[in-house]
């Protein structure tokens, strides 16, 4: 009852403020405490990026911006917000202000103090990333010796004090050998394996995390395929649209210079918050997306079957250099999900995510 009537109330607030920025997520800071190789951030890893990062006080004058903005679900991120030596004081702020916040961790970072103030002050949901069933494979991506001990360790502490904790895997050639050892110990802590395949490029544009993504091929034996009546054209009203997304509506991004973003790809245009009206920024940004279709005779254009694809002008961009350009690797991946006859997957728990996904929201 409590799930559905959680259901109905988001579904009626996203109606109701569609145009307004009522999911955000906040990069609190460029640190991270691992070294991930697929990483579409790890060029946050930089320390000249560190330095530029906004002061506890200009963060809350953000989250008070947010607020007046009618921002309900909003999401510390990074990097890793745990490394923030206030975090804390972030956290608490936001959480007295009635934000519903979600907080994206490795749990690397988790401390005891963290962890008795979430106790004190449970957030809306923790969601963090599994990347291997052992130590071996854990550590082979995530670049840090002892990194799989502590994150495990972190793991039974943040269930055993009941927390609401989310674990996500996401399946690359790097572990996707431990695909079912991964699932068995998800689901020993009673909890649903949910799995993702989804790499693409550096913010700074480099390819290297798009060499550990799966194959076409493999993909489909672990999602099976998509029903080409379910795919053709759904939802979209106009193919000139470049951006087919939730981009420039009801959610955004602001990373740890303050400044709000389109999306977690997209970095530029961008809105300066801090000195600057949170619904200005927003008009901006929604007006860039309006204004912005389809230049070129791109085949992403008028694909058929672009709902079955992970393509998007974001990731486009960071692949390609350029906004309309095709990434073959998504090419083949949708034209192979769709050219079958609908068929159950091999293993029904890894979700495809779906285009217009809601995120925290």
């Amino acid at each position: 009852m409590i799930k559905k009537e959680y259901k109905d109330f988001s579904s009626r607030f996203h109606e109701l403020h569609a145009s307004e920025p009522i999911v955000v997520q906040i990069e609190l800071t460029y640190k991270c405490p691992l070294r991930c190789v697929h990483c579409y951030s790890d060029c946050y890893n930089n320390p000249t990026f560190r330095k530029k990062e906004r002061s506890t006080k200009s963060m809350k004058k953000i989250i008070d911006k947010l607020y007046k903005a009618k921002c309900l679900w909003l999401c510390f991120t990074g990097g890793d917000p745990m490394t923030r030596r206030d975090f804390i004081e972030l956290y608490i702020y936001a959480r007295k202000k009635g934000f519903l916040v979600t907080i994206f961790t490795s749990l690397a970072a988790l401390n005891d103090k963290i962890l008795s103030t979430l106790v004190l002050h449970p957030p809306f949901s923790i969601e963090m990333t599994l990347n291997g069933a052992t130590k071996e494979t854990y550590e082979k991506i995530s670049q840090v010796k002892g990194s799989f001990d502590k994150v495990m360790k972190n793991i039974r502490r943040v269930m055993d004090a009941k927390l609401p904790l989310k674990i996500k895997t996401l399946l690359s050639k790097d572990n996707i050998h431990e695909e079912k050892k991964i699932r068995r110990l998800v689901n020993s802590f009673g909890m649903n394996f949910l799995a993702s395949t989804l790499i693409f490029a550096g913010l700074d544009q480099d390819t290297t995390p798009c060499e550990h993504r799966l194959s076409a091929e493999e993909i489909i034996k672990l999602e099976g395929v998509y029903d080409e009546e379910e795919c053709a054209h759904a939802g979209n009203t106009n193919v000139n649209n470049l951006f087919r997304c939730p981009a420039g509506t009801w959610q955004y991004y602001i990373d740890p210079l303050g400044r709000l973003h389109l999306c977690s790809c997209i970095r530029d245009p961008n809105y300066g918050v801090l000195n600057g009206d949170i619904m200005e920024g927003v008009r901006v940004l929604s007006a860039f997306v309006k204004n912005h279709k389809f230049q070129t005779e791109s085949k992403c254009k008028d694909c058929v079957y672009w709902q079955a694809c992970h393509w998007c002008t974001g990731k486009a961009f960071l692949e390609t250099g350029k906004w309309e350009e095709p990434i073959p690797y998504f090419c083949e991946l949708a034209q192979k999900q769709t050219q079958h006859e609908p068929v159950q997957p091999t293993r029904s728990t890894i979700g495809r995510p779906r285009r217009l996904d809601k995120g925290n929201g």
